[in-house]
């Protein structure tokens, strides 16, 4: 049976939160994120962007309608935000997008307008359900149906909000630019050099050269990133 609560000292190294503060935090519900990426609503709300300071006053904005993730109204405090989940306040006109430090830990960081209404998401699987009609799962949980199998896994979508059509294709091969979102790159941006199979070479802005796994690198770009993210 999962337990309702969470002690601090216990929680992700992903999570960026304060670990000697109060004894227990919101653990997440289930959702399109696992627990090592996901993070509870209200957490984020209290936490990482500071809009407010209570579990109570997260309530009260959730239940006012006053609480969008990726353009959508969320009832639960406890629902599950992740990488590249938008969390937009029309009210104050702030929005936020859930990104990867290179600390490894999940962060936030404010972005405009215009660029709430899109989401990147990776392309984990598909599936053929029939003549001209494939399914495509992405990273964050979704599911699309599509005519033509243009695309491939690992490749990223840039798709709008709330419709989820698909604007445009980043596909994941050599001089794409990538995001790592796991190993001991986690965070680290850079652009892919080489693929071999499973194993990728990628190239920082500072020049350095890497191998990692290709499971971990999430394309956020053809030659610069297609949603403002910021570049250490």
């Amino acid at each position: 049976m999962v337990k309702n609560h969470l002690k601090r000292l216990v929680t992700p190294k992903t999570w960026d939160v304060l670990r000697k503060t109060t004894k227990y935090i919101t653990r997440p519900s289930s959702g399109a994120h696992s627990f090592m990426m996901g993070i509870s609503l209200n957490t984020l709300l209290k936490e990482s962007i500071g809009l407010t300071s209570t579990t109570k006053q997260t309530k009260h904005l959730i239940n006012n309608g006053e609480i969008l993730v990726d353009q959508k109204k969320i009832t639960d405090h406890k629902f599950v935000v992740g990488f590249m989940d938008v969390i937009s306040v029309p009210k104050i006109k702030k929005n936020y997008r859930i990104t990867i430090n290179e600390m490894g830990r999940l962060s936030v960081q404010e972005t405009d307008e215009k660029e709430s209404n899109i989401k990147l998401c990776k392309i984990s699987n598909k599936k053929i359900l029939g003549k001209e009609k494939i399914q495509i799962n992405l990273s964050d949980g979704r599911n699309i149906i599509i005519k033509k199998n243009d695309y491939k896994v690992g490749d990223t979508l840039v798709i709008t909000l709330p419709k989820q059509t698909i604007k445009d294709h980043l596909p994941l091969g050599n001089k794409s630019l990538i995001l790592l979102t796991s190993g001991k790159h986690m965070g680290v941006i850079g652009t892919i050099e080489d693929i071999s199979k499973n194993i990728i070479i990628f190239k920082t802005k500072e020049g350095e050269s890497f191998e990692t796994s290709k499971e971990f690198a999430f394309v956020i770009g053809k030659s610069k990133p297609a949603i403002k993210i910021e570049i250490k």
